[in-house]
């Protein structure tokens, strides 16, 4: 019943989230040259002829978790530092946010260890995403740093 409620697109969304959520533990799990598409698509309970029309290659499927994670932990750290004026407390809390990514995501986890691995036009893709968020750290370690609240050394 709730699925006949529930869109097209809501239900494609649903079942993708769930095919990144599989790809992302098995990568984790046992890498990503260690796992296979096949063993995404039974483990997220889909046809592997579903996987592999929404993600033609293994590498655009780890492009597409990889752009997801960046996102989340943009989300994640902007959230985090929200609530709070203080540099040095917003840089604590975009710390923690980002740990709790790191501990919590397998894509996150994923993102830090395997990009190097995927090929060059990939890569250069994935590094404007991960300069997004490289800029945020940017930010905030500058307010942190230029507020004098900082120790020395």
């Amino acid at each position: 019943m709730i699925l006949e409620q529930m869109s097209q697109s809501e239900v494609a969304e649903r079942s993708s989230g769930r095919l990144l959520d599989s790809a992302a533990h098995l990568f984790r799990e046992y890498g990503v040259s260690g796992t296979t598409v096949r063993a995404i698509a039974d483990s997220a309970g889909m046809q592997l002829g579903s996987v592999t029309y929404r993600y033609p290659t293994k590498e655009s499927l780890v492009l597409a978790l990889m752009t997801r994670a960046v996102a989340r932990v943009i989300t994640d750290v902007t959230e985090a530092v929200r609530h709070s004026e203080n540099p040095v407390e917003r840089l604590r809390l975009a710390m923690r946010a980002h740990i709790n990514a790191l501990v919590n995501d397998d894509a996150v986890y994923v993102l830090l260890f395997d990009w190097q691995r995927l090929s060059e036009p990939t890569r250069v893709e994935l590094s404007r995403q991960r300069h997004r968020y490289e800029s945020i750290w940017d930010g905030l370690i500058y307010a942190a740093s230029s507020s004098g609240q900082l120790a020395p050394g």
